[in-house]
């Protein structure tokens, strides 16, 4: 598990330099723009808890069994963890200083043409975008064995990331818990 989040604090880094990544999987569509869900709050249950960041104000669902981690200094977002620590997601918002949209954020983390270690690169398998996300699925690095997903949000004055880390081997037990968290993301303002 060590790795999983060595390797996220690694895409999370570098996402917040501006190389932005993000996870699903079908055919690229540029006419879809992400619009909030109105039932967020009715998907919650007994085992699901809404956290709100009082900063950037974007919300999720998560997990009541996850636990949660110290929140960062600046409260720009939060991680939670499995309890066996095979499983975890970040979640986060920013100042969009950069000027970052959704081709410019895809194409910079893509088209990056070098890594401080080739071994550390993650493997795509897939990507989605839409007129303001993107969403790409893949390996944390050569070995295979751990998944990410990132989805990155992109408005004119804020980004939103919400970043997700399993092992391979415990995919079936986490990845329908993490994709409803990341479908219950929804972004403050834009």
């Amino acid at each position: 598990m060590m790795k999983i989040q060595h390797n996220i604090k690694i895409i999370i880094l570098l996402s917040s330099l501006g190389f932005m990544i993000t996870g699903c999987g079908a055919p690229l569509s540029t006419s879809k723009e992400f619009v909030p869900k109105s039932n967020v709050h009715q998907i919650a249950s007994k085992s699901y808890a809404s956290y709100t960041n009082s900063r950037f104000h974007f919300r999720v669902e998560y997990p009541k069994s996850f636990l949660m981690e110290r929140p960062p200094t600046d409260n720009d977002g939060r991680t939670w963890v499995s309890k066996d620590r095979n499983a975890s997601f970040t979640v986060y918002g920013s100042y969009n200083v950069l000027n970052l949209t959704v081709s410019t954020g895809l194409h910079q983390y893509l088209e990056t043409p070098t890594w401080e270690k080739q071994s550390l690169r993650p493997i795509i398998t897939h990507y989605e975008r839409g007129a303001n996300w993107f969403t790409v699925y893949g390996y944390t690095n050569h070995s295979r064995k751990d998944i990410f997903c990132t989805k990155t949000i992109v408005g004119k004055h804020f980004y939103y990331v919400l970043s997700y880390g399993l092992k391979v081997s415990e995919a079936s037990k986490y990845k329908p818990i993490l994709e409803r968290v990341l479908n219950s993301f929804v972004p403050g303002q834009l």
